[in-house]
């Protein structure tokens, strides 16, 4: 580490002396070895509205308010999921393995024409399994559209929890 340290200090001194030395300059170096995941990348270039994007985002991370991390918080909330009342519901869970979820999906996938089933891996694996192998622009259509369903999803299960409404496949699917 402070072999690094002392090489990075020498080339900002070297950048201060030959007078190209900006704050720009100074935050690309931060940048220098980093590696952008393209997991993320596909989130945020996704078809989808802001605030659907984001709520990507926190799926990738694992950090939606699920029953799971309402129980870390130590905040009262009942652990089952609402959709299929069958197991405990984490982001995993609700994202990718909740029957709702699997038989919402097939809708989806059914009604905009895309191949593939819910990737066994990850949730990552199966954005970016849904990002390879078209155009810029078909790839950015498919990840919005498992974004979009991420989220209609969510919101049917805040609809069950607070409202009291039957979850519906169909309506998500539409």
């Amino acid at each position: 580490i402070c072999i690094a340290n002392c090489s990075s200090q020498i080339l900002i001194m070297t950048m201060i002396s030959q007078g190209i030395y900006s704050a720009q300059s100074a935050y690309k170096f931060q940048f220098i070895t980093y590696q952008q995941d393209l997991t993320f990348r596909a989130n945020w270039k996704a078809q989808a509205l802001p605030k659907q994007r984001f709520f990507g985002w926190l799926v990738l991370h694992k950090r939606a308010l699920t029953a799971e991390n309402l129980l870390i918080r130590h905040w009262e909330c009942d652990w089952i999921c609402p959709l299929c009342i069958s197991a405990f519901e984490d982001t995993e869970h609700l994202s990718r393995e909740c029957d709702f979820t699997r038989w919402t999906w097939h809708l989806v996938a059914a009604a905009q024409n895309i191949q593939g089933t819910i990737n066994q891996t990850s949730l990552a694996q199966w954005m970016m399994d849904l990002a390879h192998g078209s155009n810029r622009t078909e790839s950015r259509r498919r990840v919005g559209i498992l974004i979009k369903t991420w989220w209609h999803i969510w919101l049917q299960r805040n609809a069950k929890i607070f409202r009291n409404q039957e979850p519906n496949s169909s309506r998500v699917a539409q």
